[in-house]
């Protein structure tokens, strides 16, 4: 007996993805009513002008929340994908180490007062290009010694986990203490340091009137004795 694709003109869904579907539904109205929660929650609708300041601060970190989710999302996806392993995360196989081992190494060596260090789009692209080359090094070796074993691959990331973690630490230890300070900040996630660019106020703007020029030199001399003392 043939199996059915179509009924009623709709697709024919097994269980399982209707199944799927359903908890897709479920997740993205949590997230959507988490979403409106930590925008709308004392955020003073009542007082329009607050509200807005809240919004402008609360908005910007929202969506960086959101893109770093979906970013590890789908890292995480992608790795499962090409292993085949629900199991398979970046960090079982010792990327998390390796980004702070690559970080690290960089300020040691250029110091946290150098452009690479102050510079956060040039220190990312550097963080980028060292990494991509030393993960596709490594884990290209290791795929092709282990012959696409993925029960060894994630025995030996574990293993470099734990190496890249002592080479940080060693590195940390000699460091100065102001140096990791500075490395501290970069290494922890900030979401409070989203913002928009405000745009740049015109000279206008800043102008005040004659009228309040007037007012304000007539109360220069009474206020010039109290700033004098």
């Amino acid at each position: 007996m043939a199996e059915r694709k179509h009924t009623c003109g709709k697709p024919y869904r097994t269980p399982a993805q209707k199944a799927n579907i359903r908890n897709l539904i479920i997740l993205t109205c949590i997230v959507i009513g988490v979403c409106a929660a930590y925008l709308l929650i004392h955020a003073y609708p009542e007082k329009p002008k607050l509200f807005r300041y809240v919004l402008s601060l609360r908005i910007p970190t929202l969506v960086v929340m959101l893109i770093a989710a979906f970013a590890i999302g789908s890292a995480s996806i992608v790795f499962q994908s090409i292993i085949n392993n629900r199991i398979v995360t970046p960090c079982l196989l010792g990327m998390n180490s390796m980004y702070t081992l690559v970080h690290t190494a960089v300020v040691f060596a250029a110091g946290s007062g150098s452009m690479v260090a102050t510079n956060a789009n040039l220190s990312f692209a550097i963080d980028l290009i060292v990494m991509a080359a030393a993960a596709t090094f490594v884990y290209a070796y290791m795929f092709q010694k282990t012959g696409n074993n993925v029960l060894y691959v994630l025995l030996i990331g574990t293993v470099l986990s734990s190496f890249f973690g002592s080479i940080q630490s060693a590195m940390i230890r000699v460091m100065d203490p102001n140096e990791y300070d500075a490395l501290l900040t970069t290494l922890v996630a900030d979401f409070n340091k989203a913002f928009w660019k405000a745009p740049r106020p015109t000279r206008r703007r800043l102008r005040p009137s004659s009228a309040r020029k007037r007012r304000w030199m007539r109360c220069l001399p009474v206020f010039s004795p109290a700033l004098t003392r």
